[in-house]
């Protein structure tokens, strides 16, 4: 059954149009219309329409040549060629850092770094021949997991995943994150070309900063739910898994009133971002165990001070920027924040600039440190009372505002106190 329903779903054209369409319609829509700031963004400005454009139709053609079936613990061949991908990946990486701070006489460092591109150029073209084996084998393996949770929709006499888990590796585009300076709030996103340099990356902040008055901050992203996924390299494989997992889930979604009022508002970004996170590393788990590999990575000679406590003091900084915001202390607020961005890069955590958007941004994950809502709870209670992922899914699926998710949940607390 398994094999049927999956290579079905290959074959499904009317939903794949679909999915494009939808994905067409929403690419630009999570982006207030803040003219200045586009104009400021448009020479590096990284358009989700074309790449969905370019990449869907072939990925959808190179996917239709194969059959997927149920992913076997002794497929040997399969996993060598997945370790081989993400040792060649990591070390990849690990130069690339490299030559981005080498130091030392210039004379030596034009010749290293002579030698090192090379040596790079070779690596990337030995990583590209194994890359499309390995995301089939992936897409394979979660999709696997994906219908044993029981994520599957019921179409007629099959059971379709839909949309089918695909996704690719390449350059991911950085995200400019925009906050008004009283306020821990995302008021403007826009992506940005992956590229772009640190230089234009720090003049733009502070273009918009000037001339907006606002708190702006590019960040680097873990994934892009376009269709297919757009996945960096570099990540392990087991963040890989979880990755791709939690980008399904937004595709999932959307197609469900949960998902549709994703932009809605603050809170329903939260916590279908949550939401996506902790059933996302649920699957990309399930699919670590049944991979059982261990790819051998770069030594990592820096590591962060294993007596601070990054996440304690994450929140206390959170917790003090928004009492000194709300009591109107703005200045005051962004001077402690970069004292303690000092402290953070001290011990060994590199943060390069730590502000209201930072917040914004990072905040949008419940669960994490750096956010104040109380979501995350919230969906640990809901999962509590409903325990495996079929039952928390179809709970929230139906979910068009927050305010229902809440009286879900308390009523699963009341339920439990009976």
């Amino acid at each position: 059954m398994t094999k049927f329903f999956l290579n079905l779903s290959r074959k499904l054209v009317f939903p794949w149009s679909l999915i494009i369409f939808f994905l067409f319609v929403i690419s630009d829509s999570d982006t207030p219309a803040i003219n200045q700031i586009d104009r400021l963004v448009a020479a590096n400005h990284f358009s989700v329409s074309s790449w969905v454009f370019i990449n869907t139709p072939v990925k959808f053609l190179s996917e239709a040549r194969h059959s997927i079936s149920t992913p076997s613990r002794e497929d040997q061949n399969s996993r060598s060629y997945i370790v081989d991908y993400f040792e060649l990946s990591a070390l990849i990486h690990s130069i690339e850092r490299d030559l981005s701070s080498s130091i030392g006489p210039l004379s030596q460092k034009k010749h290293r770094r002579s030698l090192d591109i090379q040596h790079l150029e070779l690596l990337i073209t030995t990583r590209s021949t194994l890359q499309g084996k390995v995301q089939t084998s992936l897409q394979q393996l979660l999709s696997s997991i994906v219908y044993e949770q029981g994520l599957y929709r019921e179409i007629g006499p099959f059971d379709l995943i839909f949309p089918p888990v695909y996704f690719q590796f390449g350059e991911i585009p950085k995200l400019l994150v925009i906050s008004p300076r009283d306020k821990i709030v995302t008021s403007g996103t826009e992506l940005l070309s992956g590229g772009i340099p640190l230089e234009a990356i720090q003049q733009l902040e502070q273009t918009i900063n000037e001339i907006e008055n606002h708190s702006s901050l590019v960040v680097d992203i873990a994934g892009l739910a376009t269709y297919p996924s757009l996945l960096p390299y570099h990540l392990p494989v087991r963040q890989t898994l979880r990755t791709i997992a939690h980008e399904w889930m937004h595709q999932f979604w959307f197609f469900t009133p949960f998902g549709r009022n994703y932009f809605t508002s603050p809170e329903m970004t939260t916590l279908n971002e949550t939401a996506a996170e902790l059933i996302g590393n649920i699957l990309g788990d399930l699919a670590y165990e049944l991979l059982n590999i261990n790819p051998k990575l770069p030594i990592i000679t820096h590591q962060p001070n294993p007596n601070f406590n990054f996440n304690e003091m994450m929140r206390e900084t959170r917790t003090e920027v928004e009492t000194m915001i709300d009591k109107g202390h703005i200045d005051e607020a962004e001077a402690y924040m970069e004292k303690r961005r000092q402290i953070f890069v001290d011990n060994g955590y590199f943060i390069r600039k730590l502000n209201q958007a930072f917040f914004a941004f990072h905040g949008t994950y419940a669960e994490s440190p750096t956010s104040s809502s109380p979501l995350g709870n919230q969906l640990r209670v809901l999962w509590q009372s409903n325990p495996d992922v079929r039952s928390f899914v179809d709970v929230l699926s139906p979910m068009s505002n927050v305010e229902n998710f809440q009286a879900y949940v308390r009523q699963a607390i009341e339920d439990t106190g009976k």
